[in-house]
């Protein structure tokens, strides 16, 4: 297919149009105004990522609360030691003072009538929530256009280019007519999000395609293992049912919440996902919440609605959402409801530094595609790491902190790229076969063969070397299917680069699983059920060895850090 090339050249190329990219450009614009940005979105900047899908609200120390308490606790009793204590103290002393920047970017926290944050504190864990409404990026992609901040829309970026360890831009194609495009950048930030494998609606837009092209370049992933998030979601419709996982019954009429985890929960707990699966396999499901009893949910709502009269997007969304949630329900007055596991997934893992910067020159990541990959959160799938409303706090923390170092990296860069002509023919000649292929699989095939592979809990939430073994079985063979893909137009041939990046991930997390043998936070091993502090207070690293997937173990040094195991 002999489709014209454009050669774009630019200081910045920021990949992805959502909350961390659009921030992001307006960091940077803020930190030197002459350097000129791109932002390059597959679907439209300003409605892309989830954060315009979500429920609105930013968790964050504020500055009434102490970060001391906030970091000790995460620590201890959410990421289990595997954090990275220094980055975690940043965020929570850090966090007030950003979102005071935010605001000033456009989008504004709901207020009482006397002009003060409407804040839930949450329990004792020194956080607390607050409310935004859903139309952030449309506000934060203004406030980037009063910058000269460049865009362009409907634009898949498939691979990254390499001049040795230094990435010097990326291609891609467009969505409208197939143009194939080479943007050369000085410097490249992925914020694309996370992998969530098109399985749950609402994260259905993070398809790990950031995350894959860097792991393609070389770049160090870091706690892939931890990319496994599931919500107790509603039987009859698949609609998430917050805390109802504390309020489980089996088919017995047996209350068997108590039974797996005991205590107030900061978000949902692994342990109860696994008793769900349990007591299914035991011949005791189907497993029912009772909503009568979930006093969190009545609370949340209250909260809620008592913003909504000042949130119009947000009380559409919703209103509509919990209207279709009721409809689909077979008796919506009844209180025992049905509940099964979501899988979501959340695989953040390319390894940042505490500027957000990769293993690769000139390359950063940031927001969701790097949440768990900056270990700040430890051992918990990254967002929401235990944390609802953390997903937006990490995206805007790690968008500032890109920006400063990154201006810097730029006045000591030397001007000279090249471009590898050889291996961007190779690329594009690869990345348009699917087109020209007569017969073949559809994309939508293997997207759900790779689904059937991750969904299933023996799998991917309650883990023994056996099935994670049998589970990289089946991607070596939904890998040796993926060369016949077949595309019928450009939507399709994105749709065929999306799955090979959920391949590559589905591997990153079952390969980084195999080789933590403990239960940690939440991740469990059947054959593992203790936590190793001698063998695994490390985190686990990936990296592309020569088209092979090579793990490491990367000490955590805790000797410099305040809390110990």
């Amino acid at each position: 297919m002999n489709l014209p090339d454009e050669i774009i050249n630019i200081d910045v190329l920021i990949i992805g149009g959502g909350i961390a990219g659009l921030s992001s450009a307006i960091a940077i614009k803020e930190e030197s105004k002459d350097v000129d940005i791109l932002v390059v979105e597959k679907a439209t900047s300003g409605w892309a990522g989830k954060v315009n899908k979500g429920g609105g609200v930013i968790s964050y120390v504020d500055k009434d609360s102490s970060p001391d308490i906030m970091v000790e606790n995460h620590v201890k009793k959410i990421g289990c030691y595997l954090n990275d204590q220094e980055l975690l103290t940043e965020y929570a002393n850090s966090s007030a003072s950003i979102l005071d920047r935010f605001e000033s970017w456009g989008p504004k926290f709901l207020r009482d009538k006397e002009g003060k944050v409407i804040k839930m504190p949450m329990g004792s864990n020194g956080w607390v929530i607050s409310h935004i409404e859903l139309d952030i990026c449309l506000k934060l992609l203004k406030t980037a256009k009063s910058h000269n901040v460049k865009f362009m829309n409907k634009v898949s970026i498939v691979d990254l280019i390499k001049d040795n360890d230094r990435i010097v831009g990326a291609i891609g194609f467009s969505l409208l007519n197939g143009n194939f495009y080479i943007i050369k950048a000085e410097a490249t930030i992925i914020a694309t999000g996370s992998q969530n494998y098109r399985i749950m609606p609402m994260w259905n837009c993070a398809r790990g395609d950031g995350i894959a092209s860097a792991y393609r370049a070389g770049a160090i992933m870091r706690n892939a293992e931890f990319g496994n998030f599931v919500n107790m979601v509603l039987a009859d419709n698949n609609e998430i049912e917050m805390f109802s996982e504390l309020y489980m019954y089996n088919t017995k009429g047996e209350f068997i919440s108590d039974k797996y985890v005991q205590g107030l929960q900061p978000d949902i707990n692994v342990n109860h996902v696994i008793g769900w699966y349990k007591e299914t396999l035991d011949g005791n499901g189907p497993i029912y919440t009772d909503r009568s009893k979930n006093e969190f949910v009545n609370v949340i709502n209250d909260n809620l609605n008592a913003a909504m009269k000042s949130r119009k997007i947000f009380n559409k969304f919703w209103s509509t959402l919990m209207m279709k949630k009721t409809a689909y329900l077979k008796d919506p007055k009844n209180n025992l409801q049905e509940i099964k596991a979501g899988f979501i997934g959340e695989l953040s893992c390319i390894k940042v530094d505490h500027d957000m910067k990769t293993s690769l020159e000139c390359l950063y990541a940031i927001g969701d595609s790097s949440y768990s990959g900056s270990a700040w959160s430890g051992a918990v799938p990254s967002p929401p790491g235990r944390v609802r409303g953390s997903g937006i706090m990490n995206a805007l923390f790690s968008a500032v902190k890109v920006a400063p170092a990154l201006v810097k990296d730029l006045t000591n860069l030397s001007s000279s790229k090249k471009l590898d002509t050889d291996m961007i023919f190779r690329i594009k000649s690869r990345l348009f076969e699917p087109l020209n292929r007569n017969d073949g699989i559809k994309p939508i095939e293997i997207v759900k063969r790779i689904q059937n592979l991750l969904t299933p809990l023996k799998y991917s939430i309650y883990k023994s070397e056996d099935r994670l073994n049998e589970a990289i079985k089946l991607i070596s063979e939904i890998k040796a299917d993926i060369p016949m893909l077949k595309a019928k137009d450009m939507h399709d041939l994105s749709a065929c680069n999306e799955v090979n990046s959920m391949i590559i991930c589905a591997e990153l997390f079952y390969r980084s699983s195999l080789e933590r043998k403990e239960s940690r936070g939440w991740f469990v091993r059947e054959d593992y059920q203790n936590i190793d502090n001698k063998n695994f207070l490390n985190w686990i690293c990936l990296k592309d060895n020569n088209g092979k997937m090579e793990t490491f173990l990367e000490k955590i040094p805790l000797e410099k850090y305040k809390y110990k195991s």
